[in-house]
Order: structure tokens, then sequence, then C-alpha cells
């Protein structure tokens, strides 16, 4: 009986010893895959910032804007896609512009983006007395 005793608590604290071992390496595991996750997000945010588009350098008092040039509208195509865009007989511009800054593909508008630069002076005097 003494044996079966001494087998028994053998038996109990390998398989506490085991279960501690699972607790462990679950521990790790978790461990190392929020590490490739951060470095995972790290990569993509990276990868964001270098595909920027460059800012053009600009002289003291210029202002930039992109403006988007219009070249066809596809009337029939809009209007199905995005009825929404529609003022009376006239296309709401405004909408269209903003939307295709958002990135979106509007069916039935052909447009390009250009760049408008402006100059702003300040107003200065010539001779002080």
């Amino acid at each position: 009986e003494a044996k079966n005793a001494e087998q028994r608590k053998a038996a109990e604290s390998a398989r506490i010893a085991a279960e501690e071992q699972a607790k462990l390496s679950q521990a790790a595991a978790a461990q190392a895959a929020a590490q490739a996750q951060t470095v995972t997000e790290n990569a993509e945010l990276k990868a964001r910032i270098e595909s920027k588009p460059v800012e053009p350098q600009r002289a003291y008092g210029q202002a930039n804007r992109k403006v988007w040039n219009i070249k066809q509208i596809n009337d029939l195509q809009l209007m199905r896609a995005r009825p929404d865009l529609i003022r009376k007989i006239e296309w709401d511009m405004v909408a269209i512009k903003e939307l295709l800054n958002a990135g979106e593909k509007l069916p039935g508008v052909i447009a390009e983006e250009d760049l408008k630069i402006g100059v702003r002076t300040q107003k200065t005097t010539l001779i002080d007395v």
C-alpha cells in the first residue's frame, strides 16, 4: 500500500508538472504572437509612411491646392450609379470633386488631378517716413 501511495504521489506531481509546462508554453506562444503582431503593424506603418507622396516645396506666401479637371461625365451611367449627385439637371460638381478627393472611382466620370499654385503677398510699405 505504501508503494501505491508513492506511485500516486509521483503520478500527481508528474501531472502537475506537465500542466505547468503546458501553461508556460501557452504563455510563450501568446507572447510570440503578440510580438509578431507588433512587428507586422510596424512594417505596415513604415510602408504607409514611405509610400506617401512628397509634398512640393513652397515659396513664402505660396498656396497649393489640388483641383480636379473633369473632362467628361457619362450622364446615364453616373445617374444610375449615384443619383444623389444630381442637382436639377446639373451635376453636383462639389460632391463629385469631394468623392474624387476621397479616392472613389465614379462610373461615367473621367477626371485627372491637377495642382493649382497661387502666391499671396503681404502688403508692405516701400518707404518708411
